[in-house]
């Protein structure tokens, strides 16, 4: 799906930051009725935030921050990424046939994230790698999926921040996208 980050300055490209989840490895569902499941599952995510040209993330002392590139730096790309175990819980209703809505939580276990920025420099490719940025350990999504035979489309909001207060940017996911084999 692609992701977008809401939150202090919002300088984030949802055309490329993406996220890439498998949010059933395991899973149980327990059937309330004829139309109607509960579902808890285990999974794995990974999110890549990307800012747009003009905007960098940067390690400081504390964490990471957002700002603009170096005089004498030529923009190629800055991304933050955070990778995920999930714990999903639904609750799934048939609408109609094969036709179902599952709105649920999902508890991510934030495990580790890094920072990558990429830019010219006299002529140069230059990359900055950091890791230790601070991350949320655990945090919370809001899901809601709309599904046919087992594919549909889906849109997931965090009111949790992916960086703790005070270590960096307040950054809150929404994500949106199609899924597959659910």
């Amino acid at each position: 799906g692609w992701i977008d980050a809401l939150g202090d300055g919002n300088d984030f490209d949802m055309g490329h930051s993406y996220e890439i989840f498998y949010q059933n490895v395991l899973a149980v569902e327990f059937k309330l009725n004829r139309n109607q499941w509960i579902k808890l599952g285990f999974g794995l995510d990974w999110r890549n935030y990307k800012l747009d040209k003009n905007y960098r993330f940067y390690k400081t002392d504390e964490g990471s921050d957002i700002g603009h590139y170096l005089d004498g730096q030529s923009p190629i790309s800055s991304r933050y990424k955070v990778f995920s175990i999930l714990v999903p819980f639904s609750f799934k209703q048939r609408l109609y046939q094969k036709l179902t809505l599952d709105l649920g939580v999902v508890m991510n276990i934030n495990t580790r994230a890094s920072i990558k920025t990429k830019y010219m420099k006299d002529g140069s490719k230059m990359e900055e790698f950091s890791r230790g940025v601070n991350q949320n350990r655990i945090t919370c999504d809001f899901m809601g999926t709309l599904l046919w035979n087992g594919c549909g489309w889906y849109v997931k909001y965090s009111p949790c921040n992916v960086i703790k207060g005070g270590f960096g940017p307040q950054i809150n996911p929404l994500s949106t996208g199609f899924i597959l084999f659910y």
